[in-house]
């Protein structure tokens, strides 16, 4: 939700209040005026700020009360220390939309990041401003950078000195690691012999500078990361226990409740469909982590940024073995889908 904040601040000398009625900065002429921007990304599970560990650059855009483009900054890379801020000064008395983006940058492929539009004060307006997810033919298959984006109203009456705003933060990017186990020790299981997909029909890739979701393709997709794990090699198991396991991690945009993804595994050879499951009712089995009195499902989506689920496999006859199933530690039991 927006918030709006409101600066106002009694001129230091009663002789300034009289000559100018409503005075602002850039009128004035005052040397100490400006507003000092502060990032908070809060809206994880901890609800503890995590800015600094999530995203190496920032955007900052300053939008008027017409939507129109009057102040931008942009933060170098590997450049954002504990208590970071940005400033901005020159702001007339009014109305304005502080808006922001943060990434981290340690992938450098062009597909790691969101598609960002360039902007330029005096003629880009807020509009103009969406996060758009890089794929090919409506497949995504690569590691993504973190995306964070906030937005924040600010009104400016009278500014003078420095004065703090905080735009609070959203993650867009989620990462999900998908764990294949033999449901008995001995049997050969290979992660090549499986698809692994994420499908979501209506499209979640194009993110508004609100976090809200814009029309979009339907989006496959696919893992950027797989392997068979293998217990060490000075370790000897018996031969009836499990011994190898076919992990795969995928990134998606945003998971939206109404667009029901399904995390969907398929045979290679086959193309026969082994589980499809409705991810984020799947992902509420966990009852939400401990948090489902006081979140929406929703807010669960947007708020955890990994999951790792752990499935069983009966990989002779290719059956999903649905008695025992593990997400982000929480063990579930004779589970009935009936899907």
């Amino acid at each position: 939700m927006d918030r709006t904040r409101k600066i106002t601040c009694r001129p230091v000398l009663l002789f300034l209040a009289v000559v100018l009625a409503i005075p602002s900065c850039i009128d004035d002429k005052i040397v100490d005026c400006r507003v000092d921007v502060s990032f908070n990304y809060s809206y994880n599970m901890l609800s503890s700020n995590a800015f600094e560990q999530q995203a190496d650059q920032v955007a900052l855009y300053v939008f008027d009360e017409d939507g129109l483009l009057v102040a931008k900054h942009v933060s170098e890379e590997n450049r954002l220390s504990d208590g970071f801020q940005m400033q901005t000064d020159d702001l007339k008395a009014g109305n304005y939309r502080f808006v922001a983006w943060a990434q981290s940058t340690d992938i450098k492929e062009d597909k790691a990041y969101f598609n960002i539009p360039r902007l330029t004060v005096g003629t880009s307006f807020l509009d103009d401003l969406s996060y758009y997810l890089k794929r090919e033919s409506g497949i995504q298959q690569q590691e993504l950078n973190n995306l964070l984006v906030g937005v924040t109203e600010v009104n400016i009456n009278n500014v003078e000195g420095i004065h703090p705003v905080t735009i609070d933060l959203k993650k867009v990017t989620r990462r999900l690691r998908v764990v294949l186990l033999p449901y008995s020790g001995g049997t050969a299981l290979d992660v090549e012999d499986y698809v692994f997909s994420i499908i979501d029909d209506a499209g979640n890739g194009h993110i508004n500078y609100d976090y809200g979701i814009l029309p979009d393709e339907a989006i496959t997709y696919r893992p950027y990361y797989a392997a068979n794990v293998l217990p060490d090699a000075s370790e000897t198991l018996p031969p009836e226990e499990i011994d190898r396991a076919a992990v795969v991690e995928l990134n998606t945009s945003r998971l939206i409740e109404s667009h029901n993804p399904r995390l969907v595994i398929s045979g290679k050879k086959n193309g026969k469909e082994i589980i499809r499951l409705n991810l984020p009712w799947f992902l509420s089995l966990t009852e939400m982590e401990g948090h489902k009195q006081a979140w929406s499902l929703q807010e669960y989506l947007d708020r955890q940024d990994e999951y790792v689920i752990t499935l069983f496999l009966d990989a002779e006859e290719n059956l999903w073995m649905q008695n025992t199933i593990i997400i982000n530690g929480w063990v579930i039991n004779d589970l009935e889908l009936g899907m």
